[in-house]
């Protein structure tokens, strides 16, 4: 009887810190401090890319995740830690960047994104079909410009409808955390 309290006081834990984690991580915007939120958007800015007299619609987001693996989150169930312990330990974490970018119909996943306090440069990643593969490369640096935040940079389209080198101009949205739900 012990034991099947045991592994049902256990199942519940884990579905709570399921939750939590799962609430931590729901997107909506606010201002909130930056410091304590697990998921802030670094980068979203929608412009044009330009090639000669050719140009098509950007759209870029590049946001931070903290987000623990299955092995700690078995590992905060079994040191049996508060709401606040758990909510700090998930804030230490090492964030990791995910992004995504469309150019033109083109929808793409952002991959080895290093953000920077001015840049961000990724790699593209095709996202229809079975397969991963590389499909560009773009490099921004932002800029405050008559009174505003843009961003200024390289595409490099490899595969895809819009092959070729695009010079980059955005409008980019000030960094802002995003409001988690618990």
């Amino acid at each position: 009887m012990g034991y099947i309290k045991k592994l049902v006081g256990m199942s519940i834990a884990a579905v709570v810190v399921l939750s939590i984690v799962s609430g931590i991580i729901t997107v909506s915007v606010t201002a909130m401090p930056r410091s304590k939120v697990p998921v802030a958007v670094v980068y979203s800015g929608h412009g044009f890319v330009l090639n000669g007299d050719e140009f098509h619609v950007l759209r870029v987001q590049v946001i931070k995740v903290r987000e623990p693996k299955p092995r700690e989150i078995m590992g905060y169930i079994g040191a049996n830690m508060s709401l606040k312990e758990l909510k700090a330990a998930i804030a230490k974490e090492r964030p990791r960047y995910r992004g995504r970018l469309r150019v033109g119909e083109e929808l793409y996943r952002l991959d080895n994104i290093t953000a920077g306090n001015r840049t961000v440069s990724a790699d593209l990643m095709n996202v229809s079909g079975l397969t991963r593969e590389r499909a560009g490369h773009i490099s921004i640096t932002v800029m405050r410009y008559e009174g505003t935040r843009i961003g200024e940079g390289t595409l490099s389209m490899y595969k895809g409808a819009y092959i070729g080198e695009y010079r980059v101009l955005l409008a980019v949205l000030p960094p802002h955390p995003v409001k988690r739900r618990i």
